[in-house]
């Protein structure tokens, strides 16, 4: 957040709608068919990630990252769920399946989001104004974060 209130970025909040099923899963796992789903004694194997199974997040982390490092972006030393874009100064932090993008308004970042949007479905959430428990208020003098 100092980056974006030194430069008077607003940085732009998105949900990524059903994130772990990009995933594919190179395991066999099987499960039980829920209640009313039920076809005998058969199980059913998953091909795609689901919440709940342990390696989900993981899977569906390596797979963003690599998404975006075909954008030229890079993980950060300090936190690999923040990516970092060099050249155009744009930072992006993912939180499972929400995604916080801090830059300027460029065509960079308009491309940036477009392709996003092709690469997965996701819901554009605006402006941040409530990120993992801070509340975002933009002032004239910059950004304001409480939290209770």
């Amino acid at each position: 957040m100092p980056i974006c209130a030194r430069n008077k970025w607003r940085p732009q909040q998105f949900d990524v709608k059903s994130a772990f099923l990009y995933s594919k899963l190179k395991e066999e796992v099987y499960i039980r068919p829920p209640p009313g789903f039920s076809d005998g004694d058969k199980v059913w194997k998953l091909n795609r990630c689901i919440y709940g199974l342990r390696q989900s997040a993981n899977k569906w982390y390596a797979l963003f990252a690599k998404f975006l490092t075909s954008k030229d972006f890079t993980t950060s030393y300090q936190d690999p769920c923040m990516f970092i874009h060099n050249k155009f100064e744009c930072y992006i932090s993912l939180y499972v399946d929400d995604i916080a993008i801090y830059s300027a308004n460029t065509p960079h970042l308009t491309t940036l989001i477009k392709d996003l949007k092709t690469a997965f479905e996701i819901s554009d959430l605006g402006e941040a104004s409530f990120l993992l428990g801070l509340d975002i208020t933009y002032t004239s003098d910059g950004i304001a974060l409480t939290q209770e």
